[in-house]
């Protein structure tokens, strides 16, 4: 994984969202990852020049963010592929074990308890896999934007230390 993929954290979507949005595309087809990950990709064209992955937050999901192929399709001038992943459904410790999408479990509030780094490195290798996808996709490597709000956030700085 080059080092050149762009970081844009959860302070992004406030950043993106205008009133000129049409609103959010429908989202028919599902892809997966090896491991399973789901995820929707959105292409403005067939040859894609430019690739945004975000990833949605703690109990949300893809389409928290299917505006972004609307709005990029009527601000810039580029071709994109917009990838919305959707974390695993799962029992979150913290929240009495209720199932919801995550990219890994909370054990607790306290940040001296420890953390679920399987979970996170399962996530990590999952957004890997979908920026392999799109290099073979012939996106280059620098021109693939990753971010993500919350738990989405902590993925893609993770991703990035990878």
């Amino acid at each position: 994984l080059k080092k050149s993929l762009f970081l844009i954290t959860g302070y992004f979507i406030l950043v993106l969202y205008s009133p000129q949005i049409t609103g959010a595309k429908l989202i028919n087809k599902m892809q997966k990852t090896a491991s399973g990950l789901e995820y929707a990709q959105i292409n403005s064209t067939t040859t894609p020049e430019k690739a945004i992955i975000f990833l949605h937050g703690l109990g949300a999901d893809y389409q928290d963010f299917a505006f972004l192929p609307d709005f990029l399709s009527q601000n810039t001038n580029k071709s994109w592929a917009v990838v919305l992943p959707n974390g695993t459904s799962m029992p979150i410790t913290v929240n009495n074990g209720y199932k919801m999408r995550a990219w890994y479990d909370i054990y607790s509030m306290d940040i001296t308890n420890k953390d679920d780094k399987d979970g996170v490195a399962q996530s990590v290798a999952d957004i890997i896999s979908i920026i392999e996808s799109l290099e073979e996709q012939g996106v280059d490597s620098t021109d693939i934007f990753l971010g993500g709000f919350s738990q989405g956030g902590v993925i893609s700085l993770s991703t990035m230390n990878h």
